[in-house]
């Protein structure tokens, strides 16, 4: 059966096991690439806007990458931070309610989460 946007009417939460969360971590993990420790998306389940935050040791720029279940890449973004805790305000009230995974990815450091975009 094909769904189109306009007749998707309510999300169902996902609830994951534990182990998936790691499988999901895992994969995305390497020794040239620690995780990024304090990686915070909020509010999540998320409306319209995110708010990340996180902390770098150095001067980076990092590539935020937003991804459906299937990996599919829904949105990205590429910026440039200082060193210390920052925060980037991600929009987005043009993607279907669902859950995604969000990657952060600095020269040095990866992340990442998942996030549950819902319904207003």
């Amino acid at each position: 059966m094909n769904t189109t946007l306009s007749q998707v009417t309510s999300v169902v939460p996902l609830k994951f096991k534990k182990e998936e969360k790691e499988l999901v971590e895992e994969s995305f993990r390497s020794p040239e690439f620690p995780l990024l420790a304090d990686f915070l998306p909020y509010p999540n389940p998320v409306v319209k806007e995110l708010t990340v935050s996180f902390s770098l040791a150095q001067d980076e720029n990092i590539l935020i990458q937003l991804r459906n279940l299937q990996g599919l890449l829904m949105k990205e973004w590429t910026r440039s931070f200082s060193a210390g805790t920052n925060k980037s305000l991600l929009l987005l009230e043009d993607l279907p309610p669902g859950v995604y995974f969000l990657y952060l990815e600095t020269e040095t450091q990866r992340g990442v989460k998942r996030v549950w975009i819902k319904a207003e």
